[in-house]
């Protein structure tokens, strides 16, 4: 009998032991806390100087958390190292005072340069730093973070459309007509058009079929949206009401080629006449002012052509030398 009431004495001390050691943690957490300083922090020991920039969290399963923070490192000479410093915790939380505390904490990874001698050294000093630091964090705080996180990572799950623009070359004045899609029509009201809305330019339909685009000073005309243009010697009057509509909406390109408002547009009627590509994918259109006039770029293997026009923002076509 004595034997039983001496283990399970010892049992109720085992108890009572840990319940004071969880009410004291409760307690601790309870106490309203200082605000956290400000970041970022500097931590100084000899001959190094840390700055560590605010973490930023990485996961939290509202019992792990993951986070890292950026840190410069400088010596009495004044160079600068730049690192990143991961850590992990064990967190317990408090909503009612809506505080977490950090248990466990360790700092798990420090990535500095290879080339760098002092990399144990200020890991050393990371270390003994955290070791002496408050481990709260705000829950509102927290919970934030975690928001951002997840948006990120739902943000990034999401497929990219990562397939490169169609290019297209032209060693004579040509025009690209980029329809975002197959092409949309809705009527003009007053007119027998039909307007090509998901493109910027003047896109227009007949109920023939026939499309009508205006360019320069005029218009050219095809069999359809992707036809061969031509310039329309007669353009109808409804043309003229049509275009009216779509610059009083100021919805539309008119493809006048003007270098400024100042400028008189290009005269379709004495030419150059541009060719017109209609495309309805990502596409770029690389003009040349004839053929290529490739130059060497010093140094390389490579030509670039010194002939590109304005149309395709005078950007250099580079090619490669075969050798």
């Amino acid at each position: 009998m004595r034997q039983y009431l001496s283990r399970s004495s010892l049992l109720m001390l085992c108890l009572l032991l840990f319940a004071g050691v969880a009410l004291a943690q409760a307690q601790s957490l309870s106490k309203s806390e200082p605000p956290s300083p400000p970041w970022p922090q500097v931590i100084t020991d000899g001959a190094s100087t840390l700055t560590v920039y605010q973490p930023q969290l990485d996961s939290w399963d509202g019992y792990t958390l993951q986070a890292r923070s950026a840190v410069v490192a400088s010596d009495k000479s004044g160079a600068t190292t730049y690192g990143i410093v991961y850590a992990s915790a064990h967190t317990l939380v408090d909503k009612a005072t809506r505080w977490v505390l950090l248990d466990q904490y360790k700092i798990t990874k420090v990535d500095f340069p290879d080339t760098q001698p002092q990399t144990a050294t200020w890991v050393a000093l990371l270390e003994k730093d955290a070791a002496g630091r408050k481990k709260t964090i705000s829950l509102d705080q927290l919970e934030a973070a975690m928001g951002t996180v997840e948006a990120q990572q739902a943000s990034d799950s999401e497929p990219l459309e990562n397939n490169p623009p169609t290019i297209i070359t032209s060693s004579s004045p040509a025009i690209l007509v980029y329809v975002d899609g197959e092409p949309t029509y809705r009527p003009m009201t007053g007119t027998g058009f039909e307007r090509v809305i998901n493109t910027r330019p003047l896109l227009l339909k007949d109920s023939h079929g026939t499309h009508f685009l205006h360019v320069f000073d005029g218009w050219m005309v095809a069999d359809g949206v992707s036809g061969e243009y031509a310039p329309l010697a007669k353009p109808a009057a409804d043309l003229a009401k049509a275009m009216k509509i779509a610059v009083d909406s100021r919805q539309v390109d008119l493809l006048t080629g003007q270098a400024g408002p100042d400028e008189k547009a290009p005269s379709l009627a004495k030419g150059p006449v541009p060719h017109i590509f209609i495309a309805t994918t990502p596409t770029e259109l690389i003009v040349t002012d004839g053929p290529p006039n490739w130059q060497p770029i010093q140094g390389t293997q490579l030509l670039f052509a010194q002939n590109t026009t304005g149309i395709c923002s005078r950007r250099s076509v580079i090619k490669a030398t075969m050798r």
